[in-house]
């Protein structure tokens, strides 16, 4: 083969390879435009429980509804509806005096009891509800117990019978209704009277003669004369119960001023419960107090006055000098309930020193 048909062929087989190189080459690679990631969905979460609760007040029918309706639904509002809480009256599932072992056997859920009712098991119930001229406002209660540590020593008490305290719960005044006219401690000593164990004992040194009846019972007790007169609350109580109807005499100053309750729970159910579940209950109870307070302060007004012009009620006042006896067999009472326990005794000395800080003592 000469040179020249030797160039020939190695120039056409070059030709034909770039040719095949060509038709079987893709398109050159490009370099995509960087994008954002398309947002992930999480998947979707459990349906969350709802925790339905059989709460049981220590009030009558007439006042459950109206303190503890907005209890109920602040609670399922709060929760995004996670929270139902059926309201009981007094005395409706369990006696009232049972609630403390209710609750930590999980016969009920939630409570709002006095623990002056359960005296015998608290060794500062008495305490923790108010005796007689401790404190003479909501403030008064919110700073001995919240800040000062009276709620805390409840809060331990509550805890070794198996139920939570959640939150202290501050109602009215609380006076003496009659149905005999009194202006005197001697015409006090003449009447049977209806109190709590914690105010038992200094009536009784004023010749008083007391007993505790449930407070479902007292419309009854009173126009029956099983009792002449009755320590339970102010107006809008006695206004709600229908005692006004039957028992027209008001004795003033007011023993105490407020009453205070407490919003209580099983402890093996609190414990189960999640954070954010426990959080609401507490923000809620904390309101809920607040509300009823002074609803209790506005009503009173309102009660008293309609009961004093259209339902003959007259109000009496003690004289100062009456009223010093009373401050001082109240005064022998505090130290009794001191002398219950250590526990007792940081309780009353918590109480006194608020006392001796505003001027009181």
């Amino acid at each position: 083969m000469t040179r020249k048909k030797l160039l020939i062929l190695l120039g056409s087989v070059c030709l034909a390879l770039m040719m095949v190189a060509m038709a079987c080459a893709g398109p050159a690679p490009t370099t995509p435009a960087p994008t954002t990631p398309a947002p992930t969905t999480p998947a979707p979460s459990p349906t969350a429980e709802v925790y339905k609760w059989r709460f049981q007040s220590a009030a009558v029918a007439a006042m459950t509804e109206w303190q503890f309706g907005p209890l109920r639904d602040s609670l399922h509002e709060m929760s995004n509806g996670r929270i139902e809480l059926e309201l009981y009256a007094t005395d409706v599932l369990v006696p009232d005096v049972e609630l403390p072992d209710s609750l930590s056997e999980g016969v009920l859920d939630m409570a709002q009891s006095y623990a002056c009712r359960h005296a015998d098991i608290l060794d500062v119930g008495n305490i923790a509800f108010g005796l007689a001229f401790t404190w003479a406002s909501g403030d008064d209660c919110e700073v001995v117990g919240q800040l000062l540590g009276l709620d805390d020593l409840l809060a331990e008490a509550y805890a070794e019978l198996g139920v939570k305290f959640i939150n202290q719960e501050l109602e009215t005044e609380y006076y003496i209704l009659s149905t005999k006219p009194i202006k005197t401690i001697e015409d006090l000593a003449k009447i049977k009277m209806r109190a709590t164990a914690s105010n038992a004992p200094w009536l009784a040194d004023l010749g008083v003669a007391a007993m505790y009846i449930p407070a479902a019972e007292l419309y009854t007790s009173l126009s029956r004369g099983i009792v002449d007169g009755v320590l339970y609350g102010g107006a809008v109580d006695y206004s709600d119960m229908g005692l006004f109807e039957i028992a027209k005499y008001v004795v003033k100053p007011s023993v105490l001023y407020p009453t205070k309750g407490e919003y209580i729970m099983c402890l093996d159910l609190w414990n189960s419960l999640p954070g954010d579940i426990q959080a609401i209950v507490t923000a809620a109870c904390k309101v809920n107090s607040r509300w009823i307070y002074n609803e209790f302060q506005r009503r009173e007004w309102i009660c008293l006055a309609d009961a004093v012009k259209n339902q003959g009620v007259t109000v009496t006042w003690l004289s100062a000098e009456d009223q010093a006896k009373v401050m001082n067999a109240a005064k022998v009472v505090w130290e009794e309930e001191a002398a219950k326990s250590p526990r007792a005794a940081r309780g009353m000395e918590i109480v006194k020193d608020w006392l001796r800080t505003t001027g009181r003592l």
